[in-house]
């Protein structure tokens, strides 16, 4: 009886360390697409606020790696390859934790910030080649977007 109870927990931790690889997987990609997504206005955020996606990534990594040990140690049955896994999960989510409140605080400043940006930038356009293409892309993805269309033009 206590070998098959012993074999569901370590099935049953296995299951939850796939589920962790995959939500690591998923910060990857989420970190990945957001870096991408706003490459182009990166002339207008401060670093403080372009880092959260490289933040992202890292944990996703870590997470990937930290559960890919946690199945090894599961499928091993080793006690020490266990533990540690039990810490560094730990330390994670302390990190993803920390990482959302930061985004959370940060986002009240972003309208300041992106306003100074956007001023301080708007006298370079014609004369910065990077900055012109931001400029262009911004206008272009506004002109663009749904909400705008759908108001003609004005927005609510």
């Amino acid at each position: 009886m206590d070998s098959i109870g012993m074999s569901c927990i370590k099935y049953i931790l296995f299951f939850f360390n796939l589920l962790f690889s995959i939500s690591g997987l998923a910060l990857i990609t989420v970190g990945i697409i957001i870096k991408n997504a706003y490459y182009n206005y990166s002339r207008f955020i401060d670093d403080k606020f372009y880092s959260p996606p490289w933040v992202l990534i890292i944990v996703g990594v870590a997470v990937f790696v930290v559960a890919f040990f946690g199945c090894c140690g599961a499928i091993r049955e080793s006690n020490c390859m266990l533990i540690m896994f039990s810490l560094l999960l730990f330390v994670i989510v302390i990190l993803e934790a920390l990482v959302a409140l930061s985004g959370y605080y940060l986002k009240n400043d972003i309208d300041l910030m992106l306003q100074t940006k956007m001023n301080e930038t708007i006298s370079d356009y014609g004369k910065n080649p990077e900055i012109t293409k931001s400029w262009d892309i911004l206008q272009l993805d506004v002109s663009n977007h749904p909400l705008v269309n759908m108001c003609n033009g004005t927005y609510y």
